[in-house]
């Protein structure tokens, strides 16, 4: 009984400091405080792809070129990053963006739009922070495999506001650790980056 409540412990020891390095570096000004009054100045149609993207870095995280911050990721990849999620294929020929709309006090809906035809669809539940940002509540806490032997523990925190120029900014913080074959552990993984998406409507 003893051997497994020591598991158990260190189980949620291993949990609690893995959410722990998903923070936000303090340092960061947030540019415009977001609160119940002016949510709705969220509302809008913006880029899919980002038109800036920037590694924020603390004390504890590396620092990242830009090429490794998801290049080519789109704002619905950044968001719904579940393992078996289909991507939206860019098709060169068409213009893509993306509507989000403040539903209430809890959700919001972001329609992926194709020469401004809604192709996919995602409502998602939010919480505003005491720092202004609206925090996007989407799966964040993840575990492949067996963590430490065949998987690894992931999370991932997203929040978005707006800059002076009404475009939005979107901040993600991710931490992964885990192992492989013969319980070799590998080094931890921090991403702490910023994209900027451009206002269209």
């Amino acid at each position: 009984m003893k051997k497994l409540f020591n598991k158990i412990s260190l189980f949620f020891l291993t949990i609690s400091s893995i959410f722990s390095c998903a923070t936000f570096p303090k340092a960061i000004v947030n540019p415009s405080t977001i609160s119940e009054e002016n949510i709705n100045s969220l509302n809008g149609i913006y880029s899919i792809k980002e038109i800036s993207r920037s590694s924020i870095t603390d004390s504890t995280s590396f620092s990242y070129s830009k090429t490794d911050i998801g290049f080519n990721h789109t704002i619905f990849d950044e968001i719904d990053s579940r393992l078996f999620t289909k991507p939206i294929e860019i098709d060169s020929s068409a213009s893509y963006s993306f509507e989000l709309k403040i539903l209430n006090s809890k959700r919001i809906e972001l329609n992926y739009l194709e020469n401004k035809k809604t192709i996919r669809q995602q409502i998602i539940k939010y919480i505003i922070k005491d720092d202004g940002y609206l925090y996007i509540k989407n799966r964040n806490f993840k575990i492949k495999g067996i963590p430490y032997l065949f998987g690894e523990f992931n999370v991932k925190k997203n929040r978005i506001t707006l800059n002076k120029e009404n475009n939005l900014i979107f901040e993600s913080s991710e931490f992964s650790s885990g192992g492989m074959a013969l319980l070799m552990v590998y080094p931890v993984a921090k991403a702490k980056y910023q994209k900027i998406y451009k206002k269209i409507e």
